[in-house]
């Protein structure tokens, strides 16, 4: 981390006059890109998850997970903090405080030099927006209300367009789907509106995205659209996944079922969308490439099992 530091040294020198709000939100915005969140985290059992979370404070354990671009909640504020105290920023480490949860959320908060109101940053929350290109909704709230923004979000915009994060011919994604949800055809079926934002989830590549970023978006850029209706016991979040070895991959995907049946959709890395498949069509595809998933699909392991009698009738 400290070879970062000097990195990021170097960046203030050659542009002089950052005030410290945009010297943050430059370090934050940057690790956001470079880091993504652990999923051992959440797949690699009690212990596994137990073992990441405590270790997180520990100087050595903070440097392997820059290093390797893995963090949880814990991690990033604690490299946050470090960083960012060595850039001469006062900045604390705060635990939220919640009985109901054993693996307690840790962010960041920010006490300004100017003696302005403090305010927090939560990284870990924001990685999802800062990959894919949106609005940092998680950066300059209030320390009182999570509703409230202490760096207003006209504020923000305006240290992003300095910093280069978003212009005219780079907008916030938020922005396509604000503009997705206004022409959405008014006459399409409930599964056929699901279909279409699934199929145009993303408006250009976004590259070096993993598992648990772009399911989140995913997930937000679909509550976001479907503000007037209820998906409820509809559409269903798939964690579908193979094995390379000792290497397990993960791939995002939904099931959509009402009154038309069950349709499957599987990301396609390649295309950057997600592919729609019948549950026959699915069963194929999931023998021809050993594909594994968490949840139960509606009549998916009937079609298996079908499609593996009739290989053993062959022979």
């Amino acid at each position: 981390m400290d070879n970062y530091i000097k990195e990021i040294k170097e960046y203030v020198n050659n542009n002089p006059g950052l005030t410290e709000t945009e010297l943050i939100m430059y370090v934050y915005l940057d690790l956001g890109m470079r880091l993504k969140f652990d999923q051992d985290f959440f797949f690699g059992g009690s212990k596994k998850k137990s073992e990441i979370y405590y270790k997180a404070s520990f100087f050595n354990e903070l440097n392997k997970c820059f290093n390797n671009n893995t963090i949880i909640c814990k991690s990033s504020a604690n490299i946050l903090e470090y960083v960012l105290k060595k850039l001469g920023v006062n900045i604390i480490t705060e635990i939220e405080d919640n009985p109901l949860t054993r693996y307690k959320h840790v962010l960041n908060v920010i006490i300004p030099a100017d003696g302005s109101e403090s305010y927090k940053i939560d990284l870990q929350n924001d990685l999802t927006n800062i990959h894919f290109h949106s609005f940092t909704s998680c950066f300059g709230n209030s320390t009182y209300d999570d509703k409230v923004y202490v760096i207003p979000p006209a504020e923000q915009k305006r240290i992003h367009t300095k910093l280069g994060y978003i212009s005219d011919n780079n907008p916030y994604l938020d922005d396509y789907v604000e503009q997705f949800k206004i022409y959405m055809p008014k006459d399409l079926k409930l599964s056929e509106k699901v279909d279409l934002v699934l199929k145009n989830i993303e408006p250009y590549p976004f590259l070096n995205v993993s598992y648990w970023e772009r399911r989140w978006k995913h997930e937000n850029t679909i509550n976001a659209i479907f503000t007037d209706v209820s998906l409820d016991n509809k559409l269903h979040t798939v964690e579908f996944y193979q094995k390379n070895g000792d290497e397990i991959i993960y791939n995002n995907g939904y099931f959509m079922a009402d009154r038309d049946g069950v349709t499957i959709y599987y990301y396609n890395i390649d295309n950057f969308c997600y592919d729609a498949y019948t549950v026959s069509e699915f069963a194929k595809k999931v023998l021809d490439e050993n594909i594994c998933y968490r949840q139960g699909i509606m009549g998916l392991q009937k079609e298996i099992n079908i499609i593996k009698d009739q290989k053993v009738k062959k022979i």
